[in-house]
């Protein structure tokens, strides 16, 4: 069984179908109410659940490609056209697709993490940051800097805990 397999058990068939829908563009309420929950749940999936974010973050990137795949076969067509249009004056449709394969502009492809692990951790240390800086300085220069570190790593680890507790929950 792959490991993409294997994490997207984790999730319910709900999930999964909230997925499909997100990933075709409809709102949260949309889908809640395809799905049969409330749309704070989907928010809730969305924004808490590392699995159902790493799957989602997962299946855009698979859409994205397939496109990405598609406009690139358009290329030929669009010099073509542009080499016409050039003669005639008209640059807009060709110059639009050369935008979209990012060889006139810049458009880049969804970058978020598909491992819930890797979110996971990116979260505890977000979350380890944050609570750092709500800490004033002690007034010992050398403290402040490697103990903060050393306090960073078991804050990280609290909330590594807490959070996977939570998402075998979620």
């Amino acid at each position: 069984m792959s490991e993409s397999h294997e994490k997207s058990q984790n999730l319910t068939i709900e999930q999964l179908n909230a997925i499909d829908l997100l990933v075709q563009g409809l709102s949260d309420r949309e889908v809640a109410e395809n799905v049969g929950v409330a749309r704070e749940t989907v928010t809730r999936w969305r924004n808490e659940n590392p699995y159902f974010e790493a799957e989602l973050n997962r299946k855009r990137k698979e859409i994205w490609g397939a496109a990405e795949d598609k406009l690139r076969g358009l290329v030929s067509d669009a010099v073509d056209v542009l080499e016409t249009e050039l003669k005639n004056g008209n640059l807009k449709a060709a110059i639009e697709v050369l935008k979209a394969v990012g060889m006139y502009g810049n458009i880049s492809q969804p970058d978020g993490a598909t491992d819930p692990e890797v979110i996971i951790l990116s979260q505890a240390k977000k979350w380890a940051k944050n609570e750092l800086e709500k800490e004033p300085p002690s007034g010992d220069l050398l403290d402040d800097v490697l103990g903060k570190d050393a306090k960073f790593a078991r804050l990280v680890q609290e909330r590594l805990s807490e959070l996977k507790g939570e998402s075998a929950l979620t």
